[in-house]
């Protein structure tokens, strides 16, 4: 036993854990496996040991203090002092224990050492060259593994800086700009050092990585108003697509990649003005998606092929072709309602389908269709309401779902129909309350939370409560205000502030302030004429800025001021003549033209310009008359021109007779009547209206206007 215990070596930890029966229970307590455990011990772990069992004292530990720190190194990954023993001092105690054997073997090996050196001294040579050129290579390998573990380091924080400040929708925050600009600058720098790294680089996934980091960082970007930048860094990500594409091998998310970045440029070209641009974009991502649905018919595909349609038919709706916008519209439904009865479960796909439905159902309304309208947008609230309440975390699902009731306000706005329209504003409103209050400083929610107070505005005041649209408008205003300010370049924030600076001149007018209407009026067509120079093709610009110059001319035409009233209500008639011959099929370009007719007659009334005044009214009743379908707004304005003719024959110098006046006014009656029993509620025109004047003698107007005004007082929300 003393001759064990001095002379033969100990077994290591590792050696005897491998042979022991206790192994496995000893790993299964370690949740591992016994090779595993006993690699693990290997190495460090054995030389502490055997430290510790050293034969001499001056090779042990020499305080349990010493064995701690060793421990300590270990576990902070550092050297330990228990490093095996040299090569001289192991040689030393195995010739002590073998003297015989070493000195035998020690002359065999002088005979074969001088045979060993010439053999050696010829292959030296070569072996130091084939050790640098290893060298080399392995270095270049090493050099090659900091790149990329560099790269997808870098690739981590841009998708944890996207999913976790885009996601948490902080990004517009007031409180989080400088840290947001910080943020981006250095990601933007970040890529910038990647790049260079990977100059030269020709390996896919070196590449592909680079260009998903250009498509996040410029979404980024995109969603801070940077959105110059964010097209230049996008651009990046699409020609890095398109070459990955062109290789030979090239699979489908490739080919898919180059849909999403031409989706992406588009949609950046979109919020700056430039619709050709965007057009031809997402008619190329049309084109891909078309080409790969051929050979992989599967959901990714028909979804990117989906959102190319629904991009290019909102793009063809802001520019006024609401036929090809609608065509467009319905492929981007068909496809994506397939794909949900395929996959009912998928929440994706339900979102983009209602998103689909939601937009369809704005662009119905153009061209007639108003049922088809609001059972679409119906259809899309829908699901959307199912998803916001099994998702309600997922704030863009309530944030969707605000949109869609949005745009029913304006839709029931835009038939007559004001105390609906007010109360869904009111829903919109609730809806938004929560993820607002949540992130008050996120773009898209105070866009929508805009609209919202910009209808309800404007309900309150077709509804006479003008007190009460006073502030609503100017939420909406001081909104669209700091939104401007923040993406100057977003052509939809301007458009808006305008609008609500001429629906605000409305109401300085009808409360008597005439000089701040006016100014408002002013602000409004200043802001429009630069927005319909800047982009020719935004006719929404144009829509808005002919109904100021109407405005203007009533306020011009209130004060005695005739013939520029009637200068100015010919520019907004020009205005209207030319959209409606851009866009013949549309609904609303005959719509918005009759009612400039019937502000130009009263005009040229006013200047006891009969004839004209009976031309522009027979020309609005004409386009009324050619409608599809008639909205119960539509039916009240066909009263009006009526009403007009009735009054109109009053006067000598007209020249109708009194028989055909009589005609006039009944048939004014009856539209009057089925405007307002179809859902038309404005009680204030109906008491304010200057085109009604020759019916207000009547019984049936008296009757119809005490029917109205009690159904105001029980009904109003």
């Amino acid at each position: 036993m003393i001759r064990i215990i001095k002379e033969e070596e100990p077994s290591k930890p590792s050696t005897r854990i491998s042979t022991e029966e206790t192994a496995p229970s000893q790993a299964a307590l370690r949740h591992t496996e016994p090779k595993k455990l006993a690699a693990m011990l290997r190495g460090e772990l054995d030389w502490v040991v055997m430290k510790c069992l050293e034969k001499q004292r001056d090779r042990r530990y020499e305080t349990a203090s010493g064995l701690a720190r060793d421990i300590q190194r270990y576990l902070s990954n550092d050297m330990v002092e228990a490093r095996p023993a040299s090569a001289g001092y192991r040689f030393k105690k195995f010739v002590s224990r073998h003297k015989g054997q070493v000195a035998a073997v020690a002359l065999i090996l002088v005979a074969l050492l001088a045979g060993i050196v010439g053999t050696a001294w010829g292959l030296f040579r070569e072996d130091k060259a084939n050790t640098q050129l290893a060298k080399k290579i392995d270095e270049l390998a090493e050099e090659q593994t900091k790149v990329q573990a560099r790269f997808e380091l870098a690739q981590k924080a841009i998708a944890a800086l996207h999913t976790g400040v885009s996601e948490d929708f902080l990004l517009k925050s007031d409180q989080f700009k400088e840290l947001r600009n910080r943020l981006l600058g250095q990601a933007a720098d970040f890529y910038k050092d990647l790049e260079k790294l990977l100059e030269g680089q020709t390996d896919t996934k070196s590449r592909r990585l680079l260009a998903e980091g250009y498509f996040q960082l410029a979404e980024l970007m995109g969603k801070t108003g940077s959105q110059s930048g964010a097209l230049d860094v996008q651009r990046k990500a699409l020609a890095i697509r398109r070459a990955l594409a062109k290789e030979p091998g090239a699979d489908v998310e490739m080919q898919l990649d180059v849909a999403r970045s031409l989706g992406a440029t588009g949609n950046i070209l979109y919020a700056t003005g430039d619709l050709e641009g965007a057009l031809r974009e997402f008619a190329e991502q049309e084109d891909v998606a078309r080409l790969l649905e051929i050979k992989f018919p599967i959901e990714s595909v028909r979804t990117a092929l989906a959102q190319s349609l629904n991009s290019t038919s909102w793009t063809l709706y802001l520019k006024g072709k609401s036929d090809e916008a609608l065509l467009a519209s319905e492929k981007a439904v068909k496809i994506l309602d397939e794909v949900s009865k395929i996959n009912p479960n998928a929440a994706a796909i339900r979102f983009d389908l209602a998103s689909s439905l939601m937009r369809m159902g704005t662009i119905l309304p153009n061209v007639g269709k108003w049922q088809d309208a609001f059972s679409s947008l119906e259809s899309a609230r829908l699901i959307l309401k199912k998803l916001a309440d099994d998702h309600p975390t997922v704030v863009r699902y309530r944030h969707q779902l605000a949109v869609t009731t949005t745009n029913t306000s304006a839709c029931l706005f835009d038939v007559g129909n004001f105390r609906k329209t007010l109360a869904t504003t009111k829903e919109a409103i609730s809806i938004l309350q929560q993820p607002v209050d949540g992130y008050p400083g996120l773009i898209q929610f105070q866009h929508t939370l805009a609209l919202d107070y910009l209808n309800s505005g404007r309900a309150m005041g077709e509804l006479g409560m003008l007190l009460e649209a006073k502030p609503a408008f100017e939420t909406a205003m001081k909104i669209w205000k700091n939104l401007v300010e923040a993406s100057p370049t977003e052509i939809t924030y301007q458009y808006f502030f305008a609008f609500c600076s001429n629906e605000i001149g409305k109401l300085q007018a009808r409360t008597g302030n005439p000089e701040k209407s006016f100014e408002a009026h002013e602000k409004a067509k200043t802001l429009l004429q630069s927005l319909s120079e800047k982009q020719p093709t935004f006719h929404w610009a144009k829509r808005v800025l002919a109904n100021t110059n109407e405005n203007i001319s009533k306020l011009l035409t209130a004060s005695g001021k005739y013939e520029e009233a009637l200068s100015v209500c010919h520019k907004a008639l020009a205005i209207r003549q030319k959209l409606k011959e851009e866009q013949p099929n549309v609904t609303w370009t005959s719509e918005e033209l009759s009612a400039t007719l019937i502000s130009l007659a009263k005009v040229q009334r006013q200047m006891v310009k009969l004839a004209d005044a009976l031309v522009s009214i027979r020309r609005a009743i004409a386009f009324l008359e050619q409608l599809p379908t008639r909205t119960p707004r539509n039916t009240y304005n066909l009263a009006c021109c009526y009403a007009l003719l009735a009054g109109i024959s009053t006067m000598k110098e007209a020249g109708i007779r009194l028989d055909d006046g009589a005609n006039y006014s009944n048939i004014a009656m009856k539209f009057l009547r089925q405007a307002f029993d179809g859902g038309y509620d404005s009680v204030s025109n109906l008491r304010v209206d200057i085109s009604l004047d020759s019916l207000r003698t009547r019984e049936d107007f008296k009757k119809l206007l005490s029917e109205q005004e009690k159904k105001f007082e029980d009904k109003m929300p």
